[in-house]
């Protein structure tokens, strides 16, 4: 896991798992075929995928009070789109910024600067949501508020860079994120 996570939250290159295999391994791989058996095994694990515990419920709150929101990836459009659509949530989000739709991948800041600017949503009084360190280091040069929620394989990352941090989104509601975040700037005006 300490050697997967280095791929975690990056853009392509950063890290290989075809190059650790090998060097696992000790010779070297089709890359084809291990691509080919990574995807079977990867699309059979998403037919059972679910929305995160909280999800649901922290977007019907922002949709109720009229707060907008979208979603800034490091994963392709196409990756995004699919997954939501498999869970029933693309039409939720009325902006998505991924890695092929910006001029640098994360941690650069440009994915949640485009969806700040596609929501007309000010980043200093933005949120963002991130299972990665490099996601909360792109929200951080951002200028955003960022809360670190880690997944079950990303929760051995250094999160010390985001604001806050949760075990879920079932801990988050508004109004904790809006006192969180007017503590926080009053704090950063002191």
């Amino acid at each position: 896991m300490e050697e997967w996570i280095k791929c975690v939250g990056q853009a392509p290159g950063v890290w290989s798992p075809y190059a650790h295999l090998e060097e696992l391994l000790g010779r070297p791989t089709d890359h084809s075929e291990v691509t080919e058996r990574r995807l079977q095994l990867l699309h059979a694990e998403l037919e059972s995928l679910k929305p995160n515990p909280g999800l649901i419920c922290l977007i019907d709150e922002l949709d109720e009070a009229g707060v907008p929101f979208g979603i800034a990836s490091n994963s392709v459009q196409s990756w995004v789109a699919d997954n939501l659509t498999r869970i029933g949530l693309l039409d939720r989000f009325k902006v998505i910024s991924t890695r092929d739709r910006v001029k640098h991948p994360k941690p650069a800041p440009d994915a949640y600067l485009a969806t700040c600017s596609g929501l007309r949503a000010d980043p200093v009084w933005s949120v963002s949501l991130e299972d990665s360190a490099s996601g909360v280091g792109a929200a951080v040069a951002a200028g955003m508020f960022s809360i670190a929620v880690p997944s079950e394989m990303t929760r051995i990352m250094d999160f010390s860079g985001a604001n806050q941090m949760v075990d879920s989104l079932e801990e988050l509601s508004l109004a904790g994120i809006r006192a969180a975040i007017v503590a926080a700037r009053t704090q950063a005006q002191l």
